[in-house]
């Protein structure tokens, strides 16, 4: 057998995950400078730093 009849494998047809292509603004919301406007806003990271990482 050359192996020419043979069927494909699964394999040979996946591919790696594929993201799609983002910008700074779409990943920000356009409402998020509005939406704390004039407020005190508390942000908590569980104490490990991720709340300070995203406020500054």
């Amino acid at each position: 057998m050359d192996g020419s009849s043979r069927a494909p494998s699964r394999q040979s047809h996946l591919r790696p995950p594929t993201r799609p292509t983002r910008t700074g603004d779409e990943m920000t919301p356009p409402t998020t400078g509005r939406l704390c406007a004039g407020r005190v806003v508390a942000v908590t990271g569980a104490g490990r730093g991720l709340g300070r990482a995203h406020a500054l």
